[in-house]
């Protein structure tokens, strides 16, 4: 017959004892950042002055999304619901003038589901965090 793990007392203690000596199985992420790895598909971002309003990312984004809207003469602007984003990049990939990037950023939640409709202005491209690959 076989036995089971912990199925006399002295297992257990055996076991409690040793791992008092070993190192954690967590991360400390809030306290500490954490790296992402280098390919990492996180927040979408839309760069206004490359976009040519051909609304490929809308048609291929299969959470619908991305909504290109025109502001001006040849100037457009992008909302993206993260909400609905599943961040798989298929718009990136289909850009063809490079007007949508990922960024490693991991840290979206917000308290309220409007805050994750983001409106992409071309005002947005003087921002440290939203420069052109």
């Amino acid at each position: 017959m076989k036995r089971k793990p912990f199925a006399w007392p002295g297992k257990i203690i055996d076991f409690a004892i040793a791992s008092l000596f070993k190192r954690p199985a967590t991360v400390r992420y809030p306290a500490e950042p954490l790296p992402m790895p280098e390919r990492f598909r996180g927040m979408l971002l839309y760069f206004a002055s490359q976009c040519t309003g051909c609304k490929l990312c809308m048609r291929d984004c299969p959470a619908e999304a991305i909504t290109i809207r025109k502001v001006g003469e040849r100037r457009y602007e992008a909302v993206v619901d993260r909400g609905r984003c599943i961040m798989c990049a298929q718009c990136v990939d289909v850009c063809l003038k490079k007007a949508l990037a990922i960024s490693p950023e991991v840290e979206l939640a917000q308290t309220e589901r409007d805050l994750l409709r983001v409106v992409f202005h071309e005002e947005l491209l003087n921002r440290d965090d939203a420069k052109a690959p």
